[in-house]
This record gives structure tokens, sequence and C-alpha cells, in this order.
């Protein structure tokens, strides 16, 4: 009976030192797992959601202790420079790596400081799609761009947008001769992103340009009949979307509607040239792209 009692005892200590050792293997792991920042600004959250509050801001290289990791979030500490405070966080993978070498965590002076990091970002890009003028005499063509974006917040941004695309038109015994009209639009605008994770951002835009029109009559009419068109001014609104590739990389698509009216003249060459206005130019056009931009 004592020889029984004796191994069950022993069974129970054996169990209970079995978990108490998986307990502080588990326990060592966590503390050994540092993670370091590898973007520019990085948010920190206070629940494991990209809807989630943002209680702090660290730059990159910025070395982190984690206690757990909850799916693809880590739950890291905060130390301010207060004796046993840290505060306590979440941080998605994407934007960490994992560090193995015994480094310090960073310290920070205080919540404030967490905060005041600006997490505004720059960008340039550059990309090429396709134009359709709502017009029935113009036809469709190839666009091209270049931009200069400014991310004011995670929700925010400004595009500074220089385009080219152009179009043939048809004769139009209202409009233009048959030619080549050609546009190179200023477009400034703001974004409002919805990001969906780390990864996707789509978002919706508008804003004001300025529209720097040419056009170049046929051959046929251009021996006896001169037109031209003048700059003018427009909006536009859209859809977009970026896909970051990698720290310094995103895939970015954009769909946009462009209005814009002006007037033109056209000219009879002949001893004694006659001129006439042409009013009412409706150059709004339907334009989508692709491109890639690389993140600062």
């Amino acid at each position: 009976m004592n020889a029984k009692r004796i191994m069950q005892k022993l069974t129970l200590t054996g169990i209970l030192g079995v978990f108490l050792m998986i307990a502080v293997n588990g326990f060592s792991y966590c503390e050994q797992i540092k993670v370091r920042v590898i973007v520019r600004v990085a948010n920190v959250r206070e629940n494991p959601s990209l809807k989630s509050d943002i209680i702090g801001r660290v730059k990159r290289g910025t070395i982190l202790q984690t206690d757990e990791k909850e799916g693809e979030w880590y739950r890291v500490r905060l130390p301010l420079k207060l004796p046993g405070y840290a505060l306590p966080g979440y941080i998605h993978e994407s934007i960490v790596k994992e560090v193995k070498e015994d480094v310090p965590e960073t310290e920070f002076e205080s919540q404030e400081d967490l905060r005041g990091i600006s997490s505004m970002s720059w960008s340039v890009g550059a990309g090429m799609g396709y134009s359709a003028f709502s017009e029935s005499y113009y036809g469709g063509g190839l666009r091209f761009d270049g931009s200069f974006n400014c991310k004011l917040s995670d929700k925010f941004g400004l595009s500074l947008e220089l385009l080219k695309f152009g179009a043939p038109v048809e004769a139009d015994p209202e409009g233009f001769s048959k030619g080549e009209l050609n546009i190179i639009p200023i477009q400034l605008s703001l974004q409002w992103h919805y990001p969906l994770n780390n990864k996707i951002s789509p978002y919706i835009f508008g804003g004001l340009g300025y529209y720097i029109n040419s056009f170049t009559i046929d051959k046929g009419y251009s021996s006896f009949l001169e037109e031209d068109i003048k700059n003018a001014f427009g909006f536009h609104f859209g859809v977009g979307m970026d896909y970051i590739i990698s720290n310094h990389l995103a895939f970015t698509s954009d769909v946009r509607y462009s209005v814009v009216k002006t007037e033109g003249t056209w000219t009879i060459k002949a001893e004694t040239p006659v001129s006439r206005k042409i009013n009412d130019i409706n150059l709004n056009a339907f334009q989508f792209g692709i491109g890639i931009r690389y993140l600062f």
C-alpha cells in the first residue's frame, strides 16, 4: 500500500515537474525574443488590429522586447525611462524582424515622445495606362505619368502628378478638324486611405489640375487651315490601391475621371485671314493606370 502511494506521489511529482519545465522554457523563450523595426516608422497599436488606436510610433532600427505572439501580431513592451514602467502594445509581423543576438531594447523618454514621431512619408512613382475621352469625335490612347507623393498620416495623403495622354480626332463640324490632340495635366490630389492590412491600402481621391493642351491638324487641312486649343483648369476624382511589395517598393493602380472644358480657334489662311472661336470643347476623360512607387 505504501509502495503504491509512493508511486502515485512520484508520478504526480514527475507530471508537475514536466509542466514546470515547459512553463519555464516557454517563459525563457518569450524573454529571448526581440524584434527590430524594419520600416521607416512603425505604428504600435493598443490591440492586435489595424483598426485599433495607435498608442505610439517607433523608428526604423528600434529594438522591442516581445511577450507573446497573437496570430500576425507581436505583443511588445515600450519601456519608458521610469523605474519598472513599460507601455504594452502590439506591432504587426510584417514591419519587424526577429533578432537573435543579445541587444538591449530601446528605451523612450515618455509616452508623448512615442506619439510625437511623425508618420509622414514620401515617395515617387511612374506608370502608364489608357485614356478614353467622353467626346464621340475623340479616340483613346496611352497615358504616361510621374508622381510625387506625401503620406500625411495613416489615412490621408497628397499627390502631385504630371501626366501625358492624347488621342486621334475625327472631323467635328462644330469643333476641330481631323488631327491629333495631346494633353499634359498637372494634377494635385487629396487621398483618403482605408488600409485593409499592412500590404493593401485602397483609397479614394480628388483634386484640381491645370491642363496644357495642344492640337496638331492633319496635313490634309494644314495648307489652308490652322486650329488651336487653349490651356484650362479642371478637376478629377477616382479610386486607387497601393500594394506594398517591400520596404521601398509599392505597386499602384488607379481609375479616374477628369472633367475639363476649354475653347479654341480656327483660322483660314488667306491674304485676309478669317478666325472664329470654337466654344465648349469637352475634354472629359476616363482613365486607368498602373505603376511602381519608390518609398523613402
